[in-house]
């Protein structure tokens, strides 16, 4: 349901892997990014169905033992999807520093698969030692004694007689909703602490910094060498764009150092190159004539492209300092 607290915690977590940059860094790897997806749809769909019969006031009686049957087996299938969910959003966040959510360590929940296998899993037999395959008990259901929350059967197990065994759907759905909010909060504290610990190993270290104009003469020196010699325009042609290439270089490597997606960057170095060649094909002429207003097309389309990604990644260093 979109109000329980499990609902609420799934959304924060959607909020977070969503938000820029963590799910870039996540998208990095596509297994542990649909593993988180599946797992976050499955926390909410299984979700919906326990509070569904929270809803209806337990299991359904009056007669129509078939929707009694199926809502005890879909029941306890939920609450393994539940477990499983919780598990896999926990190993896929793991990839991040989120510490692992094990659901096998929890005892409660074991015993909530243990009942899960021998009602709805085997039931018509249940191997209880896989090395030793001929240990095997059978299970079944008892329909003359049974209520809103609790559910009888009955069970031949190995050297033993006939034993009864009551699930109390009601305590175990509570226990396990329990537990599996108190792992999402624990996951929500985690990855946030995670996250602040990234933008503090490189929120003193400015992208933008590395784009600056002061750190070398720059695109003006593309003007004044008109009149230069062709050697001499060639020459100091070349060290303003070889050091424009030089920065793009080390902004890309700064980039992957910090995970960070690369496609809008790629598409400004792309368009930069382009105008950086165009203009050195044109120094490499004797007389420019005409060339001078294509040369000037170029260099204010060198110019513009380059202030966008200044402005880019300042748009990043505010991520950092946030």
């Amino acid at each position: 349901m979109p109000d329980s607290i499990i609902g609420m915690l799934v959304e924060e977590l959607r909020g977070r892997i969503n938000a820029f940059p963590c799910k870039h860094r996540l998208l990095r790897d596509n297994k542990v990014w649909y593993r988180l997806v599946s797992a976050l749809d499955a926390l909410q769909d299984s979700d919906e169905a326990i509070e569904f019969v929270f809803a209806e006031s337990g299991l359904p009686k009056g007669g129509n033992l078939g929707q009694f049957i199926l809502t005890v087996h879909g029941l306890f299938q939920t609450l393994i999807i539940q477990q499983d969910a919780i598990g896999s959003l926990s190993l896929a966040l793991s990839s991040g520093g989120v510490k692992l959510f094990n659901v096998h360590k929890n005892s409660l929940l074991r015993e909530i698969r243990k009942f899960r296998n021998e009602i709805s899993g085997h039931p018509s037999e249940q191997i209880t030692d896989k090395k030793n395959p001929g240990k095997v008990n059978f299970y079944q259901l008892s329909f003359d004694d049974f209520s809103r929350w609790n559910i009888k059967y009955g069970g031949f197990e190995e050297n033993q007689e006939r034993v009864w065994k009551v699930f109390d759907f009601y305590s175990y759905c509570t226990n396990q909703r329990e537990i599996i909010i108190e792992g999402l909060r624990t996951m929500v504290t985690e990855l946030d602490k995670s996250e602040q610990e990234y933008k503090d190993k490189f929120n003193k270290e400015k992208l933008s910094d590395i784009l600056k104009k002061d750190h070398y003469p720059w695109f003006d020196k593309l003007e004044c060498d008109l009149d230069r010699e062709v050697q001499d325009r060639n020459y100091q042609g070349k060290l303003v764009l070889e050091s424009v290439q030089n920065k793009i270089e080390l902004l890309g490597r700064k980039l992957e150092e910090r995970n960070l997606p690369l496609d809008v960057f790629n598409q400004y170095k792309e368009k930069i190159q382009y105008a950086s060649e165009r203009i050195l094909r044109i120094f490499s002429f004797k007389v420019l004539g005409k060339r001078t207003l294509e040369l000037e097309i170029y260099r204010f389309y060198l110019v513009k492209k380059w202030e966008e990604l200044v402005e880019w990644t300042k748009g990043i260093d505010d991520y950092y300092d946030s």
